[in-house]
């Protein structure tokens, strides 16, 4: 279950510093506590704490790892520079070099005839002062040839309340400074408002800068695990909290805190220092502390994205979480964000991806259609990361998937986006379509292209890596299906290549094991990612309760389906996207073919099925070979993996995305085209022509026209 936030109450907001007003109400999540105006003047929902929570690990993670490939290459250059200076000490070893090192020192001679006897002079200077220089140039030697961690940007394009961002300022470490921004005038000042509460210039910069595996931290997380009462955080524990955190406030030195000046107002060098940041509102209340991470912008997001396309201003990372679809976004998205960069996207237009209600509007959002099936949550994540990787395609970028997870009702991606046009050439085999068959979800995949990979060896015996790309070869099925004769139908184009980096999603885990109390719902991001880094590349996973319903026969335990696919010699592993369901290297028709040897040993009575039933035709065909469902049940259990919360239970009643803000929104004018509004009128005439008249006696009817008809 996910964390409920701490509501405070205006008692206890008021004994914490913060007055609300009627309207507002104000809660904690995790490291920062905000003000929630009206709804109309800002969004959030406080459901969506796993996903806050989870970009935080996601994008720490993503950040040591790009800290660890600059301080390699730091490294790397550091060793050749020392080569280099080696080889100009060292004495040249052929007979040309000695002969050019002469002729040298004899110019020198000729310019310089008193040089003989300087070097003779300096090494004795030096012998005299070894023991008061030696150490000074070493000093001087380690400051400068000292790594410096890597500080990132960020960009939240779609900010609202702000809680992100100040979340990302409080817990990411190697962060430099988050641009928070928004369109709405009155989201900002809610976001001013909570930065502010969150920053304020008398509070030392020590109490809310992020500090990773310190002993500070674990004497915290000591302390507070002796507060919580059946380790949740309630409303009094956290009352105890702050009591505990004034205390040692006011034992901090002066020095170390804000200038302050009177009766804890802050003094004329903090106010301007909050000028200049462009960060102080009206109202003693709204100053924010000047060296804040939080930087506020008021803006339509898009054209900002666009302002820093130049690779110079680009941002390390852009989160783009929208109330819907994210696809107006994108193609600013991947201009913004620098190479090697995190891109975070979240949709919650799952109506849209994840079905085949509405495939023109699907079409027109991401560029592909969905499909009605038990596997349509990847089928979703998938159109998302093809109309991503499109985007940046145009530009002569690809993406890079690091992890991919559809959550309860929305999903949330993960990609590096990096330059490179020869990469982007793969683009073809990485995409395609897939032909699915509506009456039981036997799927066969196209692709676009293909990439086929060439050697060859040169003059000198090396051997050159190529790549020869080509038009893809099918279709792979005819208009009906070959397993139930079912209607072949298209969704697509899609992303067909791997969702996540397993490396990365071992590395989150591990960043998250070192101190599991930093986020409140470690559990399900552990049991989820750990999912994620255990699924297979193969496309698409089902669940046996589902296929069992095709087949109308009693459905086989989970472990019993796993053993009998490991029988069969095919790769097993848990699918993150919905419980109880597999990922397998065997085809839909193979999986067919396991459940017609489970059903040989637990019958189907087929005279009872219905004409034109899917099982009557899959039934007729029978089993190609044999399966064991006990002989790999202990392999099967370790697929299935150890108890980790993997799946989540609804949060809180009539949970979901909740209503979006109506503060910012606008009237639209709409232009007709002069076709359009030739058909409007059209429209308008025949229905003033169908509507309904009265005659003498008072009883309602049509026209004559309607009535002949």
């Amino acid at each position: 279950m996910a964390p409920t936030p701490i509501l405070l109450s205006p008692s206890r907001a008021l004994a914490s510093g913060i007055s609300i007003a009627k309207h507002e109400s104000a809660f904690r999540e995790n490291s920062a506590t905000i003000v929630m105006p009206s709804k109309e003047a800002a969004f959030l929902n406080p459901v969506q704490e796993f996903n806050r929570d989870i970009s935080i690990m996601a994008i720490r993670t993503w950040s040591e790892r790009v800290d660890n490939e600059k301080r390699a290459r730091w490294e790397l250059a550091i060793k050749k520079k020392e080569a280099k200076g080696k080889r100009k000490a060292a004495p040249p070893t052929t007979q040309v070099g000695r002969e050019k090192r002469a002729r040298t020192q004899a110019a020198e001679q000729d310019e310089h005839p008193h040089s003989a006897q300087a070097p003779q002079i300096a090494k004795r200077d030096e012998s005299d002062d070894v023991g008061q220089t030696a150490e000074p140039q070493q000093d001087l030697q380690a400051i400068s040839s000292e790594y410096r961690p890597y500080k990132f940007t960020l960009l939240e394009a779609l900010s609202a309340t702000g809680l992100r961002s100040i979340r990302y300022a409080k817990e990411i470490p190697l962060l430099k400074w988050v641009l928070a921004n928004d369109l709405s005038p009155t989201a900002v000042q809610a976001m001013r408002r909570n930065v502010a509460l969150n920053f304020p210039p008398d509070r030392p910069i020590e109490e809310w800068t992020a500090e990773e595996d310190t002993k500070q931290d674990a004497v915290r997380l000591e302390e507070e695990n002796s507060i919580l009462k059946d380790g949740q955080l309630d409303e009094d524990a956290l009352m105890e909290l702050e009591n505990q955190a004034k205390a040692k406030k006011q034992t901090v030195p002066a020095d170390k805190g804000a200038e302050l000046s009177g009766e804890g107002e802050p003094s004329a060098g903090a106010e301007d220092g909050a000028e200049k940041a462009g960060k102080k509102s009206s109202g003693k209340e709204n100053l924010i502390h000047p060296e804040c991470k939080v930087q506020l912008n008021a803006g339509d997001a898009i054209s900002l994205m666009y302002a820093h396309r130049d690779p110079s201003k680009r941002f390390d990372v852009v989160d783009l979480d929208p109330y819907g679809t994210a696809a107006p976004f994108l193609d600013g998205a991947v201009q913004s964000v620098a190479d090697g960069g995190l891109l975070c996207v979240t949709c919650t237009d799952l109506a849209i991806l994840a079905g085949h209600n509405y495939p023109e509007k699907c079409f027109s959002l991401y560029g592909g259609t969905g499909l009605k099936g038990e596997y349509s949550h990847e089928v979703a994540l998938r159109l998302v990361l093809h109309s991503i990787a499109t985007s940046a395609a145009r530009y002569g970028r690809y993406i890079q998937p690091l992890l991919s997870l559809s959550i309860d009702f929305y999903l949330r991606v993960f990609v590096r986006v990096w330059t490179g046009p020869a990469e982007v050439k793969n683009n073809a085999s990485k995409t395609g379509n897939v032909y699915w068959c509506v009456k039981c979800s036997n799927w066969h995949a196209q692709r676009m292209g293909r990439a086929t990979k060439l050697e060859s060896v040169g003059k000198g015996g090396k051997t050159n890596t190529y790549y020869k790309y080509q038009s893809a070869q099918g279709p792979p099925v005819g208009p009906k299906c070959d397993e139930c004769e079912g209607t072949m139908h298209v969704a697509g184009p899609m992303w067909l290549g791997p969702l996540h980096e397993p490396d990365f999603c071992e590395e989150l885990v591990a960043n998250l094991d070192r101190n599991p109390k930093q986020v409140g719902t470690s559990a399900r991001i552990k049991g989820m990612v750990s999912t994620a880094a255990d699924e297979l590349e193969d496309l698409f996973y089902f669940t046996p309760p589902k296929v069992s319903g095709i087949f109308h026969c009693v459905s086989p335990a989970l472990d019993t389906t796993i053993a009998g696919l490991l029988h069969a010699g095919y790769q097993v592993s848990r699918s993150h996207c919905s419980p109880g369901s597999i990922k397998t290297s065997a085809s839909r028709g193979q999986v067919y073919d396991m459940m017609r040897a489970w059903i040989e040993k637990n019958p189907v009575r087929v005279e009872k099925l219905k004409e034109g039933d899917a099982a009557r035709q899959l039934l007729s065909k029978k089993a190609q070979r044999e399966y064991d469902f006990e002989e790999k049940i202990a392999e099967a259990k370790e697929v299935m993996g150890g108890r980790l919360v993997r799946y989540q239970a609804n949060p809180q009643a009539n949970w979901g995305p909740g209503t979006a803000a109506k503060g910012h929104k606008g009237s639209k004018k709409r232009r007709i085209r002069p076709d359009d509004a030739t058909a409007f009128i059209a429209a308008a005439e025949s229905l003033s022509k169908t509507e309904t008249t009265t005659d003498v006696d008072g009883v309602p009817c049509q026209d004559s026209d309607a009535q002949s008809q």
